[in-house]
């Protein structure tokens, strides 16, 4: 999944609504990204409620998703590649109403925390081996 919240080509190939459709001939740019998904903030997108979230998504297989599952990805997307910065997402995921937004919140937070640590301590090492080169 790495930095994925929603959708991909492996998606388009696994999907039980596309076996046995012929690829499309379209040109590429038929699928280009909506300007209210580029510009979209994820802290903005988890904080929607599900009536937001709906509207937003209106028109969108984002929609069909839903509002529980785009948060939940965008919560292990950040456990994934998120830093410091995005501990409070976290956070205040960790009290969403969905049970299965704040399993992966919680799961995402200890990843992001180990690797936040790992990543201080890596830090620390290399600077304190540097020190001790140039004396």
């Amino acid at each position: 999944m790495e930095d994925w919240i929603f959708g991909c080509d492996a998606c388009q190939d696994v999907c039980p609504y596309n076996a046995g459709r012929a690829r499309s001939v379209l040109p590429d740019v038929a699928f280009d990204r909506s300007v209210r998904f580029t510009d979209l903030d994820l802290e903005r997108l988890v904080a929607m409620g599900d009536d937001e979230f709906l509207r937003f998504a209106e028109g969108s297989p984002v929609r069909r998703a839903g509002r529980d599952s785009i948060a939940r990805n965008a919560a292990i997307v950040l456990g994934n590649v998120g830093g410091k910065i995005h501990l409070r997402i976290l956070d205040r995921l960790e009290h969403d109403g969905s049970e299965v937004v704040r399993a992966a919140a919680a799961d995402a937070r200890a990843r992001l925390v180990a690797r936040i640590d790992h990543s201080s301590s890596s830090d620390d090492s290399s600077s304190s081996s540097s020190n001790s080169s140039s004396t």
